[in-house]
């Protein structure tokens, strides 16, 4: 094996570790998209109910602390989507910059096989 082939192993490694972390944040990404989603359609649930229902939750202010936690929940959920979407742009730079090398350390052990393959056959000829 030689170096520029162990040079492409580390390198490829790395393109695989990059992938993965990327896939992990997107993975959380979608899980914090349905919590929101989630808490939407509670909301939208709860509007939805009976007059009766909703008159009994207006009369002892139920009604009023629950859009209050709703509203602090999706303020939450959307603080840490943010930071997911921060840590996903960074981890989409770092797999482009692998994903770079991957390619040209392929590229480079192509070319020392061809001009290994060359000197072969130039060896048998001459």
């Amino acid at each position: 094996m030689t170096q520029l082939t162990e040079l492409r192993d580390i390198i490829e490694t790395v393109y695989q570790v990059d992938l993965g972390k990327l896939q992990r944040i997107k993975a959380e990404e979608m899980d914090l998209r349905e919590a929101l989603d989630d808490l939407d359609h509670q909301l939208r649930q709860s509007l939805d109910m009976s007059d009766g229902v909703a008159s009994d939750w207006q009369a002892i202010g139920a009604d009023r602390a629950w859009r209050a936690w709703v509203g602090r929940q999706r303020k939450e959920l959307n603080m840490q989507l943010a930071r997911v979407l921060v840590r996903k742009a960074d981890a989409e730079a770092r797999l482009k910059t692998s994903f770079a090398k991957k390619q040209v350390s392929e590229e480079l052990v192509e070319q020392e096989a061809q001009a290994l393959r060359i000197e072969r056959m130039r060896r048998m000829q001459g």
